[in-house]
């Protein structure tokens, strides 16, 4: 039934249970608000009654990656591994996190120390416990303030990686300081290293090797929260939700970054949600074994946009097919499903007749639109994402 309505552009966020409930507990919260997790469009995850978003936390990884490697355009250090660059990444990250984490402690822990509030906001009496501790959301009255973690552009992020990797740690077909002056220059200078880059090994392809390089990279930053997050008495005491989502900033943020290893060139958009690299992958079955190997049971939300062509879920059978297909995803880990039914050739059709496609909805990023009341470059970006047979 709910494949069905999938397929008829429902607008319905799919999660599973078996991820998102140890992901939560992960996190801090208790078991019995666990198993109640919410999540409102876009992605964005809640507990029922008793939490808020108080502190951000995160950037693309793609930029951590890119602050480590190069400034202003020129190597930063002449790394020797890939495991030495994983390290700076790493260690860039902790310092960032620890900064938020000890802000989130000074300002959303109560100590008692500070004075009660007189008064609450409308939503602060919603909230359970505010009332009873006479505090507001932000100052110890509710059960789970919370840091929201963006890691964000994991596809991007993880095909960087699996070229250095390849093209120059294990190749060594070019220095690490040879790529980062053709980076500098849009690879103009070099386009035999632009080739190498953009045939190194791609996430969303179940290649072990890139889909490693997520993995890696994911548990790498993952695993400086959960550290951080302990306090100096050995208690979990930041609530960190660990969200992957990008709704349509990965074309903002990409167009803000310089030229990447994966052999993306500057200004274009970075990879979004927990999707590949636009361009890299034509098989459902390849992409789904790809996404659902990251660690899930330490992410608590984000988004794996699909766009399907109305030849695979059309009938009975193709209900069946899509019923299958979102069954072994779940069976193999992975976190969460959203769908758009929606043929290439008619999406170009509605821009130029939108009269004709009033009724035409696409999913944008945790929820749906009328493809026809976009602007253009919204459209443009639906049409991008690989219509997958």
């Amino acid at each position: 039934l709910l494949c069905g309505k999938l397929a008829q552009g429902a607008s319905v966020l799919v999660y599973n249970d078996e991820t998102m409930i140890p992901a939560m507990i992960n996190a801090g919260v208790d078991a019995d608000d666990a198993a109640e997790y919410s999540v409102h469009p876009c992605n964005w995850p809640d507990i029922h009654g008793g939490f808020w978003p108080v502190a951000p936390l995160g950037e693309p990884i793609p930029k951590m990656i890119m602050r480590v490697l190069t400034e202003d355009g020129k190597l930063r250090k002449d790394y020797q591994s890939a495991d030495e660059l994983y390290h700076a990444v790493q260690e860039d990250f902790r310092l960032r996190t620890r900064e938020v984490f000890a802000a989130y402690r000074r300002n959303f822990r109560y100590t008692g120390k500070k004075p009660v509030h007189d008064s609450l906001s409308g939503t602060d009496c919603f909230m359970k416990g505010v009332i009873e501790a006479a505090r507001n959301s932000s100052d110890g009255g509710i059960k789970y303030p919370a840091v929201y973690t963006v890691l964000r552009n994991i596809g991007t992020a993880a095909d960087m990686m699996a070229a250095l990797e390849t093209v120059i740690f294990k190749e060594k077909k070019r220095t690490l300081r040879e790529l980062c002056e053709a980076m500098a220059d849009n690879f103009a200078s070099d386009p035999d290293l632009l080739a190498m880059c953009r045939k190194a090994p791609k996430y969303g392809t179940d290649n072990e090797i890139a889909d490693q390089c997520a993995v890696r990279l994911m548990n790498m930053l993952l695993d400086v929260i959960d550290e951080e997050s302990v306090n100096e008495s050995g208690i979990r005491d930041v609530i960190s939700m660990n969200i992957t989502t990008t709704d349509m900033w990965h074309v903002g943020e990409g167009a803000s970054l310089m030229a990447t290893p994966d052999g993306r060139l500057a200004g274009a958009p970075l990879s979004e949600n927990l999707s590949p690299t636009v361009g890299v992958n034509d098989s459902v079955t390849a992409l789904l074994k790809s996404v659902s190997k990251l660690p899930y049971n330490r992410i608590n939300a984000g988004a794996f946009n699909l766009r399907l062509s109305k030849s695979i879920v059309r009938g009975e059978d193709g209900t069946e097919r899509l019923a299958q297909l979102m069954l072994a995803f779940f069976k193999a880990g992975g976190m969460q499903f959203q769908l758009s039914i929606a043929d290439t050739d008619e999406l170009r059709e509605a821009q130029k007749c939108p009269e004709k496609y009033a009724d035409l909805l696409v999913r944008i990023t945790g929820y749906s639109a009328r493809f026809t009341d976009m602007t253009q470059t919204a459209q443009n970006e639906i049409i991008r994402r690989e219509e997958l047979h």
